[in-house]
């Protein structure tokens, strides 16, 4: 029982670490994509 809901945690968490280095990497790609746009107008 104990192992397994650490199990349940462990994935969770890297989920949200996977999640949270997507949602970074597609930040960065809008503010790239503003920024050239804004250089370009």
């Amino acid at each position: 029982m104990y192992f397994t809901e650490l199990s349940v945690l462990d994935g969770i968490t890297s989920t949200t670490s996977e999640l949270n280095i997507l949602d970074g990497v597609t930040h960065s790609a809008e503010l790239k994509y503003l920024t050239i746009t804004a250089t370009l107008s």
